[in-house]
């Protein structure tokens, strides 16, 4: 558990516990010192020395131009203004190597309330957001593959089989832009675009294969089995009262650095005020057991606006060898959304560096159609790709769509990108590829990150 794994630390450095929430609490006082120095205290110091400096030149060179007293005294207040610049650029310096320096990142930098200007800006901006969809429509735009792209000829709610709308990003190679990446069959074949950047296959299984449909697959669950739940010592754990920020910040830690994956109720009680519940039944690397009593008692109390919040441990992806920048929902998340005890509700998956949300659209009737869930593992499949490491992307995408363990049907999903580059492509143009399935999925889909989640509750 987390405060196993840093209680000794912090026992020497003598913070009390809860661990986890000292040490969000810790890290946030640094990030909103280094912002509001930043921010606020330096610009204004630096007009104050600024204006001391000019006031005193001005008396140096013309006010007191005939009185050597007057002339010392303006002197004196001068350097004075001078050596304010030094000192403010010396604190100014120290308090951003200890925000940047060691490991407390801007993305977490705080958005308050005395800076009018931070309000007006989207905090999902440059994230992956839009209704119904992932939907990144610069990636779809901005990848060129050297070819036309054929007629969209799928249908609403069809199968995604990795052509229709070039397969998700114009020029894909799937198919030929036809039905369904099947070469020549509707969209007319236009030119096939350089493969010169694909490596060779490895042929040793492929990470993202292993993730989404062998052995390392999540595996979600719900269980009524009378009690508390059962894994609430076995996960970190969340004051019921703590703060949006703190939380999520404390469960992107545990992310990193925990084995298992853990699972929050976050919700409004019949007295308005926000309050969270662990309901982690059962949990493993790869998968989680919503404790369903807990969440039954919760409604039955008043309790509203209901958020579903599992963490994706990094163990995970570093177990089937991905170097990844984070973990995306899984297709068992995906599934779990249309289930009638958690139907009504917004998914969320926390990893180690964002925080993804999930919606059903407000037209969808569940369960979901056989074609709906179909999409889920292409999903899956490419949201993770989009965050292994830059350089490995392609060699990765090879693995995977000559990986003899993805179930045929899948394989030919996936197939139909072999002239895009996705080493040379930032990870939301690469995740723009998983447009059209998630719109066959009728998924809503969006990655944010902590003040971009908590600022629109």
């Amino acid at each position: 558990m987390i405060t196993a794994k840093i209680v000794v630390l912090l026992g020497l450095l003598g913070l009390a516990t809860p661990v986890s929430a000292q040490v969000t609490s810790i890290q946030y006082f640094l990030i909103a010192s280094g912002f509001f120095i930043d921010n606020v205290l330096v610009p204004f110091l630096v007009a104050i020395a600024l204006l001391v400096f000019l006031v005193n030149a001005v008396r140096f060179f013309i006010i007191q131009g005939g009185s050597e007293q007057g002339r010392e005294k303006a002197k004196r207040l001068m350097l004075y203004g001078i050596g304010a610049f030094v000192f403010i650029v010396s604190l100014w310096g120290i308090v951003n190597l200890l925000v940047n320096e060691l490991g407390f990142g801007e993305e977490m930098a705080i958005c308050p309330d005395y800076l009018p200007t931070c309000m007006s800006i989207d905090p999902r901006q440059g994230s992956i957001i839009a209704p119904g969809r992932i939907s990144i429509d610069s990636g779809r735009n901005s990848i060129d593959t050297g070819r036309e792209p054929g007629p969209d000829t799928r249908q609403p709610g069809g199968v995604y089989t990795g052509g229709g709308d070039t397969g998700g990003i114009d020029g894909g190679t799937g198919g030929t832009g036809g039905t369904g990446g099947t070469d020549g069959s509707t969209g007319g074949t236009g030119g096939t675009g350089s493969t010169d950047h694909l490596p060779t296959p490895t042929g040793l299984n492929s990470g993202i294969s292993d993730l989404v449909f062998e052995g390392a697959a999540e595996s979600n669950s719900i269980s009524f089995a009378p009690g508390p739940p059962g894994a609430i010592d076995s996960t970190v754990a969340i004051p019921a009262t703590e703060t949006c920020t703190d939380a999520m910040n404390t469960l992107q830690l545990a992310s990193a650095v925990e084995n298992n994956q853990a699972a929050y109720l976050f919700y409004t009680d019949s007295g308005g005020s926000r309050q969270w519940a662990n309901v982690t039944d059962a949990t493993s690397p790869n998968g989680v057991t919503y404790d369903g009593d807990t969440i039954d008692q919760i409604r039955a109390d008043g309790g509203g606006d209901l958020y579903l919040i599992t963490t994706h441990q990094q163990d995970a992806t570093d177990f089937v060898g991905l170097d990844a920048n984070g973990y995306p929902p899984t297709s068992s998340d995906l599934d779990l959304m249309c289930d009638t005890l958690l139907e009504d509700m917004t998914h969320v998956t926390v990893d180690w560096n964002q925080i993804w949300v999930m919606d059903n659209p407000e037209t969808l009737d569940c369960p979901r159609r056989p074609e709906e869930q179909f999409a889920f593992p292409v999903v899956e499949s490419f949201l993770q790709l989009s965050q292994i490491d830059q350089g490995t992307r392609n060699q990765e995408y090879v693995d995977l769509v000559n990986d003899s363990d993805v179930p045929s049907q899948y394989r030919n999903a996936l197939e139909g990108y072999e002239t895009v580059d996705f080493d040379s492509y930032e990870d939301l143009i690469v995740g723009g590829v998983a447009n059209p399935a998630l719109e066959d999925a009728n998924v809503e889909l969006y990655r944010t990150d902590t003040n971009g989640f908590c600022f629109n509750l």
